[in-house]
């Protein structure tokens, strides 16, 4: 059975800004993780900060128009 956490904060990488792992707390201390990220395959020292959290960035949705190209479709001619 998958272990469930209800907040958990996704750690970046300094290097590439993508995920390297998860944290269920951010701690009140200082703490620094070096670890090989999976994406740059770098080693590198993460702050866990909230700084340091992967943010989803939301994008407007740009309007999407389709152009038909080519010859039109042949109609069914009916028997």
């Amino acid at each position: 059975m998958k272990e469930t956490t209800l907040s958990s904060h996704k750690m970046r990488c300094p290097l590439c800004g993508k995920r390297v792992f998860d944290i269920s707390e951010l701690p009140g201390e200082r703490v620094a993780i070096t670890l090989k990220c999976p994406s740059c395959h770098q080693v590198v020292t993460v702050r866990c900060t909230g700084e340091a959290t992967l943010r989803l960035q939301m994008r407007p949705m740009r309007p999407v128009t389709y152009k038909a190209v080519g010859a039109p479709l042949r109609q069914r001619k009916e028997p």
